[in-house]
């Protein structure tokens, strides 16, 4: 015979357990519930199985087909996140390419009215000058530093009177613009004009730095050449002159060739016609 400590504690572990299928019951019950309401009859929920399972089936399939994943990704959540991350990168560069876009725009809207063909003609022609220009001023500081050590030998008179032949030479291109002129070491620094302004060498203009510069190449000639032959080689030294400069240069040329032979060279056709009928080579 069973005692009865036995007996209720039998009858607390029923009773509990009888707690817990009443409230797993009522839960079935609910569920039910809901899935009547969702599927009208047993039949229908089924024949939503079926379905389910014929759907699951299908993509399992259509899983089966797809290419293997590309080499370098160890599962199909990391190839993911690259594909992710590619897009992300290209969406920042679409948004750089547009602000770049906006800039090339509010550029061009402030760029000169002139093709790039045309300034790069512009900067060819400026080099083609500068070049030139460079050219020139080597020559005239070779030629100051012959003058410079020939100068350190001759006396104050010798000195005179080669600054007295350059003033005359550079009165027949000049004119009567300027009465006199001030020397720094062996060269002219400054020129007073016909109004007693002074003008410093480099307040000059191109076309009169070209008339000093041939002015004082005769008056070297002379001086070194005296009553010996010889000749000047003059290579375009009118490019820059106006109109009427180069008609008086061409007028002190041909008088400085009436003493000592000239090689003038030129790429201006209209330069060498303004000599007449001296020899002329033309040159293809």
């Amino acid at each position: 015979m069973r005692a009865v400590d036995v007996i209720n504690n039998d009858l607390v572990d029923a009773q509990t357990d009888l707690r817990s299928l009443t409230k797993d019951a009522e839960s079935a019950q609910k569920q039910l519930a809901e899935w009547r309401k969702e599927f009208d009859t047993a039949d229908d929920v089924f024949m939503e199985l079926g379905e389910m399972s014929k759907r699951i089936k299908d993509l399992t399939a259509d899983i089966e087909k797809l290419p293997d994943l590309p080499g370098g990704y160890g599962s199909a959540e990391a190839f993911i996140q690259e594909v992710e991350s590619l897009d992300r990168e290209k969406r920042d560069l679409s948004q750089d390419v547009s602000t770049k876009k906006i800039e090339k725009a509010n550029l061009e809207k402030d760029a000169p009215d002139v093709s790039s063909e045309e300034l790069k003609k512009m900067l060819e022609e400026a080099e083609s000058k500068f070049v030139r220009i460079r050219k020139e001023a080597d020559t005239l500081d070779r030629v100051r530093g012959r003058t410079q050590s020939l100068l350190d030998s001759l006396d104050a008179n010798t000195y005179s009177g080669l600054e007295k032949s350059f003033m005359s030479w550079l009165q027949v291109m000049a004119g009567s613009r300027f009465g006199e002129i001030e020397m720094d070491g062996d060269l002219p620094s400054t020129f007073s004009t016909d109004d007693g302004r002074p003008l410093t060498y480099s307040l000059l203009s191109h076309g009169t730095k070209d008339i000093v510069a041939l002015a004082w190449r005769f008056a070297l000639a002379e001086h070194f050449l005296q009553d010996q032959s010889g000749f000047i080689i003059l290579d375009d030294p009118m490019v820059d002159m106006d109109p009427e400069r180069r008609a008086l240069a061409s007028k002190a040329i041909e008088a400085f060739a009436g003493k000592h032979q000239v090689l003038l060279m030129t790429c201006h056709p209209e330069h060498g016609e303004m000599f007449g009928d001296q020899a002329l080579l033309e040159v293809q």
